[in-house]
């Protein structure tokens, strides 16, 4: 067990974070929990009356599926509704959760970035042209995918489901995870990775001269990493969570004193 006794901290969203942890737990790590962002629904919401409309459901995020699906119902509306749509989905992990909702992902690009998810549909839709899609995202997604589609010629509805929230650690939380020595800190997005940042997180560690190993989802996280200067990175070659233990793994394997 190449984790065994490696102090491990978690960033992710409480809510997110139980599976992880205990696969970690599992593993003989020691897991200290600092969730620097927390997500919450946009109240106001709502999906489009007319769903039956639309062709296709693009989905970037699993957290864009549990917030859609709040949406959907706040409209009296269910995932039932959508069977008539292909759907898209940026990872297995997003496709999994959709599959928990009763629909099956025709589109899951072999890179899980937008524009590979983009390119991907774009193969699988023979004539885009005034195709109808629902793209559910949080407040911070940028608008990439919208435009690409619509240069394509689709119509795009981008609806707002969820926000990010900067969740910045108290000085206690900082001198606990100090005093915790981490050997990994592990991220999810590019979100919690400004947070660490923002928050004086990596100034400190360097203060006591500790250097821990990051750990990314994947590419966009790790962009997000390398432009903090945070280092060295290792990055889940597959972007779930036992992706990420298995790249922990590899590199403890490679690396032992």
């Amino acid at each position: 067990m190449m984790l065994r006794d490696k102090h491990i901290v978690v960033t992710r969203a409480r809510r997110q974070s139980v599976f992880f942890i205990e696969k970690l737990l599992n593993e003989g790590a020691r897991v200290f929990e600092l969730p620097l962002i927390e997500i919450a629904p946009v109240p106001e919401a709502r999906c489009p009356d007319s769903i039956s409309e639309f062709n296709w459901l693009v989905v970037t995020s699993a957290n864009a599926v549990h917030y859609f699906g709040n949406c959907l119902r706040v409209s009296g509306k269910s995932y039932d509704d959508l069977h008539h749509c292909r759907v898209a989905a940026i990872g297995r992990a997003t496709a999994d959760a959709l599959r928990e909702e009763g629909l099956e992902a025709q589109v899951i690009p072999d890179t899980h970035v937008s524009e590979f998810l983009v390119k991907a549909l774009l193969e699988r839709e023979s004539s885009p042209e005034a195709k109808r899609v629902l793209l559910p995202l949080g407040n911070l997604a940028q608008n990439e995918i919208k435009k690409e589609l619509e240069a394509a010629g689709m119509q795009v509805m981008q609806i707002t489901c969820y926000k990010t929230l900067f969740k910045q650690p108290d000085q206690t939380e900082i001198e606990r995870m100090l005093d915790f020595s981490p050997d990994v800190v592990t991220f999810f997005s590019p979100s919690a990775v400004r947070a660490f940042a923002d928050g004086g997180l990596m100034k400190s560690l360097l203060e006591i001269l500790l250097r821990p190993l990051y750990v990314s989802i994947g590419p966009v996280t790790t962009q997000a990493l390398n432009t903090n200067a945070l280092k060295p990175v290792i990055e889940a070659s597959n972007q779930t969570e036992d992706g990420m233990i298995q790249v922990m793994k590899d590199y403890f394997v490679q690396h032992i004193p």
